[in-house]
This record gives structure tokens, C-alpha cells and sequence, in this order.
């Protein structure tokens, strides 16, 4: 029997090779973060200003009062309660013909700031003929409070800014502080990715 000698590679195996994280990994963690951050911040300037500018269009009136509101073709409306804490005792809307319109109540919808008064819808009603509709609220749980009439907000606006906001403040960040954490473990041990 001839013995043959066999040549050893010294070279393990490629994926038994270790091989240290990049710290190029860093700054996507970093990118990450600051990313999150700014998104959160320019989400919640966006939302808040679509509000306001929403909101700027509707028609309002000091409580007790009434306004008039012109409707040149069939639609849904809502009415606004502004101010703090203020919820009032009693809306009440007449058509051009000076018949009484339903106001259905309605749960609180996107709350908004006008002239740093907040406010949310509390009632809608259909106007379903073309004219000048009356509103009018008599009294109210608060003094110094108004309410306003206007056209729905876009369903895109009834997410709240805050909570969204800091959802992705919360995403961006975490997953960069995760990235980064991760890496140093891993740049420490030598670790086989």
C-alpha cells in the first residue's frame, strides 16, 4: 500500500469564515433614527396643518347664536363644537323651505385647533335641498365657545396625529438603536453571520 499524501486546506470553509460587521452598519442604524424622527415630525406638521386648513373653511357662530349656511347642491354637513370642554345642550338646523332637518350626533371626530381653540365634530345633518340652511345652538355648557359648520374631513384626516406620529417615532428609532446594538455584539465577538 503507497501512501499518497493529501494536500489540507487551510482555508476553512467560506461560511465557516467569520467575518466582522461593516460599520457602515451604524450609520444605517443612524439613518434609521434620524429618519424616524423627521418622518414623525413632518407627519404630524402635515396632519395638523391639513386640519387647520380644513377647519379655516367652515362658517361659525358664538353660542348662543345661529349662522346661515348657503348649499348649492345635496350634501352631508357637520357641526363643530369649539372651545373647551364645550358640548352644546341642543342644535338645531332649518332648511330653505323652514322645515326642521335631523341632526344625527356623531362620536368625536379629528380634533383640531382653530384661532387655539380646539374642536370636533358632534353632529352632521343632509342638506338635501339647494338654499340657506339656519343652525342654531341656544345654549351650551361653557361660556366664551362657539360652534362652526362645515364639510366633512377626509377619512385620511381622521388619523390622529399623536399616536401616529409617535408610532413611526418609535419604529425608526428602535429598529436603528436594534441595528446598532446588534452590530457592536456582534463586532465584539467576531461572530459568524
Amino acid at each position: 500500500m503507497s501512501q499518497t499524501d493529501v494536500p489540507i486546506n487551510s482555508d476553512p470553509a467560506p461560511e465557516l469564515r467569520r467575518r466582522i460587521p461593516s460599520r457602515r452598519r451604524y450609520l444605517l442604524a443612524a439613518l434609521l433614527a434620524v429618519g424616524g424622527i423627521l418622518a414623525a415630525v413632518a407627519l404630524a406638521l402635515v396632519l395638523y396643518g391639513a386640519l387647520a386648513d380644513h377647519s379655516d373653511g367652515f362658517q361659525r357662530a358664538s353660542v348662543p347664536g345661529e349662522l346661515t349656511l348657503h348649499v348649492d347642491a345635496p350634501a352631508t354637513y357637520y357641526v363643530y363644537a369649539e372651545g373647551e370642554h364645550f358640548l352644546p345642550r341642543s342644535v338645531r338646523v332649518t332648511d330653505p323651505a323652514g322645515q326642521g332637518v335631523a341632526v344625527e350626533a356623531v362620536p368625536s371626530g379629528p380634533h383640531y385647533e382653530h384661532g387655539g381653540t380646539g374642536g370636533a365634530a358632534i353632529g352632521k345633518f343632509d342638506a338635501t335641498l339647494a338654499g340657506d340652511y339656519r343652525i342654531a345652538v341656544p345654549t351650551g355648557t361653557a361660556n366664551e365657545s362657539r360652534f362652526a359648520v362645515g364639510a366633512p374631513f377626509p377619512l385620511w384626516m381622521w388619523l390622529p396625529p399623536d399616536p401616529v406620529a409617535w408610532a413611526i417615532l418609535i419604529m425608526g428609532v428602535g429598529s436603528g438603536i436594534v441595528i446598532a446594538t446588534r452590530t457592536a455584539s456582534q463586532r465584539r465577538r467576531g461572530r459568524v453571520l
